[in-house]
């Protein structure tokens, strides 16, 4: 048998809530929940998620909040299974799901009840942070020859499986948010601290690498008469993330400058005939954290370029696939 329940501190004093089989968990702002987080900056909706049992299994759902849900720092957007230790984010309130077991002392039958009733609460506020990323953008070049020299539908299934195996490679590597706009791949990195860790900037570049991999593979199917080819970029910075969408189209995303700047960089690899366009604090933070030996980047050229949007040239640096692979074996 097993006991399982949720402990978070909130307004100063440490609470513990069991959950039980049969009895869904509601969180948020108003007191009808069976988590009321009082809220004065109103960024917990006032029903914002829940936690109920499937076979036995406790699940963590969001419920269309405003701001979104989080589990281990990436949005929940379906309902997904809680482990022990797992730590669910409503707002400014970690709580953290713990599971134990102990003798079953009895053969209690479930509790089938449902929620209390919802009522109205003031409209819950936006909430965003301000935080370090790292963004990686991924582009397909010459989309509309190959289009054209295709047909919609060959390529919609190029994008389709291109779409699904990124989604995976960017999952397994724990990127917190990604988009596709057009032909185009995003994926979004938060850092904890004012520096992305060793295994944090690794994490992206295996992400672009193992990217590479399903274009191969494209290729190696002949869908499209020549090759398929793309332009990346990797750039850090500071940028507001959140959900920017609306409650029915939830967005989890980052704006800022950070994010435009990769886009600009992407473009660049077209000028510079390169496949990879690294921003500056990127590679600050990739020498810094080699102890400033620069042996490992010897791959990467500067340059200063002209971006579209941008008054004066901007420093970055350029390699090839090939180059990032070999930095990459050789990282600490």
């Amino acid at each position: 048998m097993r006991s399982s329940y949720l402990e978070y501190n909130w307004n100063g004093g440490s609470c513990q809530v069991a959950l039980e089989i049969g009895r869904t968990c509601f969180i948020g702002r108003g007191q009808t929940n069976t988590i009321a987080l009082s809220d004065e900056d109103a960024i917990i909706s006032s029903r914002h998620a829940s936690i109920h049992a499937v076979d036995g299994h406790f699940y963590i759902s969001d419920l269309n909040s405003r701001n979104g849900t989080m589990l281990n720092g990436r949005p929940v957007t379906l309902p997904t299974p809680l482990r022990d230790g797992d730590v669910i984010t409503v707002g400014k309130c970690d709580l953290i799901f713990r599971e134990t077991q102990i003798a079953d002392q009895s053969n209690s039958e479930a509790i089938n009840e449902s929620g209390p009733d919802l009522i109205e609460f003031p409209r819950t506020q936006l909430f965003v942070l301000r935080q370090l990323i790292t963004v990686l953008v991924v582009d397909i070049r010459d989309y509309t020859g190959l289009t054209l020299s295709v047909g919609d539908v060959t390529m919609s299934q190029i994008l389709g499986t291109l779409f699904q195996k990124a989604g995976e490679i960017l999952n397994a590597n724990l990127a917190w948010g990604q988009k596709y706009i057009g032909d185009a791949v995003m994926g979004v990195w938060l850092h904890q601290n004012d520096s992305p860790s060793v295994d944090e900037l690794k994490r992206i570049f295996t992400s672009l690498i193992s990217i590479d991999r399903v274009f191969q593979m494209l290729n190696r199917e002949k869908m499209v008469p020549v090759p398929i080819r793309f332009g990346a970029a990797v750039n850090t910075g500071y940028a507001l993330v959140g959900n920017l969408g609306s409650k029915t189209f939830p967005d989890h995303t980052a704006i800022g400058d950070s994010v435009n700047m990769a886009f600009r960089l992407e473009s660049a690899t077209r000028g510079l005939d390169v496949d990879v366009v690294v921003g500056k604090l990127t590679y600050k933070f990739m020498s810094d954290l080699m102890d400033k030996d620069l042996n490992a980047c010897e791959n990467m050229r500067a340059h200063c370029i002209a971006l579209k949007g941008y008054p004066e040239l901007e420093e970055a640096y350029a390699t090839s696939l090939a180059g990032l692979s070999r930095m990459l074996g050789v990282w600490p």
